[in-house]
């Protein structure tokens, strides 16, 4: 099976209470959905990097098995993101075209031409899971 951007999907339009929360450089839709209604809630997110396209399929899993939960629902409230960066996991799974403007980018400014065993970014080149100030430093 190819756990890529159709497969994550495909897969989301299972679930009630989906959303598109963003779209990728490549116009791909990024999607969230949740489950429950509890007070307190929490984010699941998955494939940050393109080469971890398996946790998007392992976050659609636990969501399946989430949604039987019915004890769970009215104690918290889940928010399922299942791949952050499709365009990435694309380029990971399938390479990239030459043809494509921003391929040729990508290869311009990495030097990378096999991305299906090293590639972390995004299409624009940027690894997105280690470009956004979390300040874990301040944290005790």
């Amino acid at each position: 099976m190819k756990y890529d951007y159709d497969y994550i999907s495909s897969e989301v339009r299972r679930f009630e209470n989906l959303n598109v929360i963003g779209k990728t450089s490549l116009k791909r839709n990024i999607y969230c959905f949740s489950i429950g209604e509890g007070e307190k809630s929490a984010v699941f997110a998955a494939a940050f990097h393109g080469l971890e396209y398996l946790t998007g399929a392992a976050l659609i899993d636990f969501a399946k098995r989430y949604v039987n939960m019915d004890k769970y629902h009215n104690k918290i409230k889940i928010y399922f993101i299942p791949m952050i960066n499709p365009d990435g996991v694309d380029i990971a799974i399938n390479g990239i075209d030459p043809k494509n403007l921003i391929h040729r980018y990508i290869i311009k400014n990495t030097g990378i031409l096999n991305f299906t065993e090293n590639w972390q970014s995004n299409a624009m080149g940027v690894d997105i899971n280690h470009n956004f100030n979390a300040d874990w430093r301040s944290i005790k």
